[in-house]
């Protein structure tokens, strides 16, 4: 009985032939499951962190606007002396302007804002705008100097060829000399391409990384209540003083930013949109 009972003891060859197949799809499908719900939880929690980096630009974007003086059909600040231009290298600037249309060797598609310098925050209770001096008034009066020129810079919003959006802040040259300016230098600075070289002494900082994976499109209004942009202010067709032109009379900007990723093999997107417009139109 007992030599019985060990020969039929376990599975026999025709028995195991039988169930390891189930086994093996039983364990298969448990492995699916398992991947399947890692790869739902992790593209998940990318989806909610891209929507709120996504929103965070957009809100970056809408400041920039209301506080901004006018939009630029390309930069207005000389470059050469700079090398703040598009294109620029860790180790070389570049003269190239930054223009609001596609441009054969120059950047794509860009928002350009002219901004005034201010000696702090934008918006804090306590920020005035930076003023030349003895233009024509020197510095000596508050009330007289704030009639002189204000020290503009530019604010730049651009993508590079990884897809990449970046801000980048464009000063002149020249805009820190204390004889130049009435009160202290400008609380922005000057920003150039990330891991700028040393002796690229201009650059005070690195550009401002905004989202990646993205794509920008831009389109000016009179107002945001109308049903349709003002295309001549980013017609690539027309020259740059025509887009000026057209630009002067455009306060709002609609932007529509997408950003995209692929996290655990599945392609995640969003878009958000926001209509800007700047406060001194208003």
């Amino acid at each position: 009985m007992t030599a019985k009972s060990v020969a039929r003891a376990g599975f026999t060859l025709v028995e195991m032939l039988i169930v390891a197949p189930v086994v093996i799809l039983f364990i298969g499908g448990v492995i699916y499951l398992l991947v399947n719900l890692t790869g739902d939880t992790i593209a998940s929690r990318n989806e909610d962190a891209l929507a709120y980096d996504l929103q965070r630009a957009i809100t970056q974007i809408e400041t920039d606007v209301k506080t901004s003086e006018r939009f630029l059909a390309a930069t207005d600040i000389v470059l050469t002396d700079t090398g703040q231009g598009y294109g620029d290298t860790p180790a070389a600037g570049s003269p190239t302007p930054f223009t609001n249309v596609n441009t054969s060797g120059g950047s794509p598609a860009s928002l350009v804002l002219r901004s005034y310098a201010t000696t702090g925050i934008p918006g804090a209770p306590t920020t005035r705008v930076v003023f030349f001096a003895n233009t024509p008034h020197d510095c000596s009066l508050p009330e007289m100097y704030m009639l002189n020129t204000p020290l503009s810079i530019n604010i730049v919003y651009f993508t590079d060829t990884d897809g990449t959006l970046w801000r980048r802040t464009i000063l002149p040259h020249g805009y820190d000399s204390p004889s130049t300016l009435c009160g202290n230098a400008p609380w922005q600075l000057p920003s150039c391409v990330v891991g700028y070289n040393s002796s690229r002494t201009f650059c005070k900082t690195n550009d401002e990384k905004i989202a990646e994976g993205a794509t920008i499109h831009f389109s000016y209004y009179a107002q945001a209540s109308d049903a349709s942009p003002n295309t001549s202010a980013s017609n690539p067709g027309l020259s740059e003083s025509a887009r000026n032109t057209a630009l002067e009379s455009t306060p709002t900007v609609h932007v529509e930013l997408t950003t995209s990723k692929t996290v655990a093999g599945r392609d995640i997107s969003r878009t958000s949109s926001t209509f800007a417009t700047r406060l001194s139109s208003l």
